[in-house]
């Protein structure tokens, strides 16, 4: 039956065009997945769990809300730290930078951020570090608002040396994160001992963002409407919705590349039946009936849909491949949060894609197998005598 060019070119034709469809989809599914879940990772890698804030400012932890998380969650880790803004200069370049002071020895229990000695200076974000070109011992000015002293509308400079440079994994927190001991800053700021603006939460095991949502709301509840609790993704909240609505959408247009594919199955099942009319004329004639002709074609069909099957998963381990080695698939980051992007599937996904395209195979050629069907064997003495 594949004996000619023409039959086997078409054949591969087909097969590769509906492996082509599936990867298709199947990367997009497995590229949103992943990118939720890099960002998801990233984010928890430098926030630990849960981000507890004070609606009314800074506030003393020391007094009652200590052991209120002790109570509620006696196996938790917690680091309290001071955020505040600023701006950091170097040979003539400024930059706006997002300070955090930080306890280092809590804050790298809660997150698994490798952040060196703070005794002396800063740690900056890897792409902070690249704009102002600075190395390790470098020396850098940090400019703040005078915080609690009198001259409140002066500036006041801080020369500081540069401790350690650090990678997030996201670009935006790379660029404008810079941490510093949490005691040197509140000396700089005059601000009062053990008065901070935000904790950091960590669960001693890993948990579903599901549980992780509903400790959140327990906690705020108990704690009050002073204070705000919020997931470790909360700042990227909106782009995490918006790339699960893109998922699906996407997948759902993807669907004409698969129906396209089905109809190149339907059109080589016509070809074959055209060019082997004797052929199967004969089988009709010699007592074959229509269900076993159709039964041919479907196990005909199923070979092409498992062969289609591994293609695309063979296509799918090459881009996966690709996406972590070759410069041309990494992404600016300043536009795209991450710079590298990978696939993720769960079997849910794989069943999802394969099931469905073997039910539109079954739809559309199904279509073709019915006509067929109602062709008689006199018609078919007649084409072949004609």
């Amino acid at each position: 039956m594949f004996q000619g060019k023409t039959s086997r070119r078409f054949l591969w034709a087909v097969i590769l065009s509906f492996s082509f469809s599936m990867t298709v989809i199947l990367a997009t599914l497995g590229i949103m997945d992943g990118f939720e879940n890099t960002l998801k990772s990233t984010l928890h890698r430098s926030s630990g769990d849960l981000v507890i804030l004070s609606r009314n400012g800074f506030f003393n932890w020391e007094q009652g809300l200590r052991d209120q998380l002790h109570d509620l969650f006696p196996q938790a880790k917690v680091s309290p730290l001071i955020q505040t803004q600023g701006f950091l200069v170097k040979d003539g370049k400024s930059k706006g930078v997002l300070l955090r002071g930080i306890d280092n020895d809590s804050f790298t229990h809660v997150t698994d951020l490798p952040l060196g000695n703070l005794s002396e200076g800063l740690c900056l974000g890897k792409e902070l570090a690249d704009f102002f070109k600075a190395q390790v011992k470098d020396q850098v000015t940090l400019v703040m608002s005078s915080g609690n002293s009198q001259l409140k509308g002066l500036p006041s400079f801080h020369p500081l040396l540069v401790d350690c440079q650090l990678s997030h994994g996201i670009y935006e927190k790379d660029e404008r994160l810079v941490y510093i001991e949490r005691k040197k800053l509140e000396q700089m700021l005059a601000y009062a001992p053990e008065r901070i603006n935000m904790l950091l939460l960590r669960f001693p095991s890993a948990i579903s963002s599901e549980l992780l949502e509903s400790r959140g709301r327990t906690l705020e509840q108990h704690l009050g409407w002073a204070f705000s609790v919020r997931p470790y993704w909360s700042e990227f909240e909106s782009l995490i919705q918006a790339v699960k609505v893109e998922k699906l959408t996407i997948a759902i247009i993807l669907q004409l590349i698969v129906i396209v594919s089905v109809f190149n199955i339907a059109g080589f099942i016509i070809f074959l039946n055209s060019q082997h009319a004797r052929e199967l004329f004969l089988l009709e004639a010699l007592g074959a009936t229509k269900k076993q002709l159709v039964r041919f074609w479907l196990s005909l069909v199923s070979l092409l849909w498992f062969m289609a099957i591994f293609f695309s998963l063979a296509g799918l381990q090459i881009l996966d491949w690709a996406l972590k080695n070759w410069d041309l698939f990494k992404l600016p980051g300043n536009i795209y949060v991450l710079s590298r992007l990978k696939l993720m599937l769960d079997g849910g996904d794989y069943l999802l894609v394969y099931l469905l395209s073997l039910a539109w195979v079954f739809v559309i050629v199904g279509v073709i197998f019915y006509r067929l069907k109602k062709v008689s064997i006199l018609q078919n003495l007649r084409r072949e005598f004609s």
